[in-house]
Formats: structure tokens, C-alpha cells, sequence
């Protein structure tokens, strides 16, 4: 499910979600297909999307020999296209957020549209901090995907403000950062999550 605001740690591998996701119980009904929705995350979004494919081995009928199938992974997230707009014109992520945060919204859902249409995995990688955000992007997620849960503890005070003062050119403001703390609502099954991972 969701995120206003969400930012990947700088120790934070970019493909800890994508792991994630490799990790996954398949659906019964389709084996190759698995989502992730990523309550919440406060650090450093470092990664541009990823669209990238994901082996999977499935063996044949007989057992005997085993079929390497690729499977892409969707990553979605409104950063990427803050800063892709922010580098394409020479300006900082804050100086084009705001004319551009609502396009980037439409953008994303968009990809996720397609990415169901296709039948690809999907990461929904937003902060995703409380149950009534997650719901909307969690209804959106056709009834033949497993939906799992991958929630990051949030770092103390001292290792957000080093976080937040590594970043020029994207402040978020330090009374934002501790409002954000405050919403946290971590997942329950009672969502619709079939699986759950805790970093």
C-alpha cells in the first residue's frame, strides 16, 4: 500500500524491496505472480524505477528438468518522477515538487494499471504509514496477486536528522518527519496482506 513522502536510507540497498518480493510465496492460482506493498520507509530514495525481470525456476510436469521463466518486477513510486523532471531542467527536487507531485501521482497509477493488465509483479513503494492510505492502493491490486507487507522500523531521531541533512536540494522539514512518526499504523491481515516481512 502507500506513501505520501518516501525516501530510501542511503545504507538502505536499492533492492531490498525486490528481495523482498523474490522471497514471496507465489499465488496458488498463478505461481509466477506476487506483489509487494511497502507500508513505510524514512531515509533516502536513491533508486530510479525499476523495471527489471526476476528468474523463477519452475519445474516441468515430469520433474525431470526445470524451465527458467523471467518475470518483471514493476517498482512504483512518485520520486522518480520528481527528480527525473528535477534533473531534466536543472533544479532541485524541492523546487519542482510542488507543480509536479499531481502529475507524478497520475503517472504512477497509471504504470500500476498496466503492470496489473500485464500480469507483471508490483512494488508499491511509498511511506504507506496508515491503514486508510494502504487501503486504496491495496484495492486497486487484482484478486489473483498475493499481497505482502514489507515494513521497515523507522531509524531514531539522531539517524533521521543525519538523513534529512545529507540530501540538498530535498528538505523535508524536521516537525513533518516526527508528524509522519506519529501516523505509523503497522499492517494487519485485517488489510487484505497474505504474507508479511519486518526489517
Amino acid at each position: 500500500a502507500p506513501r505520501q513522502h518516501t525516501e530510501r536510507g542511503a545504507d538502505q540497498p536499492a533492492s531490498k524491496a525486490a528481495r523482498a518480493l523474490k522471497k514471496a510465496t507465489p499465488n496458488k492460482k498463478n505461481p509466477t505472480k506476487a506483489s509487494v506493498t511497502a507500508p513505510h520507509r524514512l531515509g533516502r530514495l536513491e533508486a530510479r524505477r525499476l523495471e527489471h525481470d526476476a528468474e523463477r525456476a519452475v519445474a516441468d510436469a515430469g520433474g525431470a528438468e526445470t524451465e527458467m521463466q523471467l518475470q518483471r518486477v514493476v517498482e512504483l513510486r512518485t520520486d522518480d518522477r520528481i527528480e527525473a523532471i528535477a534533473t531534466g531542467t536543472g533544479k532541485t527536487y524541492n523546487d519542482v515538487f510542488r507543480d509536479n507531485i499531481a502529475q507524478a501521482e497520475k503517472d504512477m497509477y497509471q504504470a500500476a494499471m498496466q503492470a496489473f493488465a500485464r500480469g507483471d509483479d508490483v512494488i508499491w513503494d511509498q511511506t504507506n504509514l496508515t491503514k486508510k492510505g494502504r487501503a486504496g492502493k491495496l484495492a486497486e491490486f487484482p484478486e489473483s496477486y498475493r499481497k505482502v507487507a514489507v515494513f521497515f522500523a523507522t531509524p531514531d531521531d539522531a539517524e533521521l536528522k543525519r538523513r534529512l541533512a545529507s540530501r540538498p536540494g530535498k528538505t523535508i522539514p524536521s516537525n513533518v518527519v516526527l508528524a509522519m512518526k506519529s501516523q505509523i499504523e503497522p499492517p494487519t491481515a485485517n488489510e487484505g496482506f497474505n504474507e508479511f516481512m519486518f526489517g
